[in-house]
């Protein structure tokens, strides 16, 4: 009995940690959309501002509609396409 009340103390403080973690991520996440979206949207836009939890979804809903792509292969191309350009420039010369 006191193995298994052991392990299922183990268990809740993991979960709890887990979360605590998960929730951390999360606030550090929202927060620079949410202090930005209150300074600057509502006197731009007149807009209301919004909630934390509000902006949690804009987050959410972005990463939807723009799933995420490889941002270092995008630069990797696009650091090749510069530099076949850039031997051009120079073999025209």
């Amino acid at each position: 009995m006191k193995t298994l009340f052991s392990w299922l103390l183990v268990f809740i403080i993991a979960v709890v940690m887990i979360l605590t973690v998960l929730g951390g991520i999360a606030v550090l996440t929202v927060l620079p959309l949410w202090l930005i979206w209150n300074w600057m949207i509502p006197g731009l836009f007149g807009v209301p501002e919004i909630s934390i939890f509000e902006a949690l979804g804009l987050i959410v809903m972005a990463r939807i509609i723009f799933p995420s792509s490889n941002i270092n292969k995008a630069l990797k191309d696009l650091n090749k396409r510069l530099d076949e350009y850039g031997k051009k420039c120079k073999s025209n010369i």
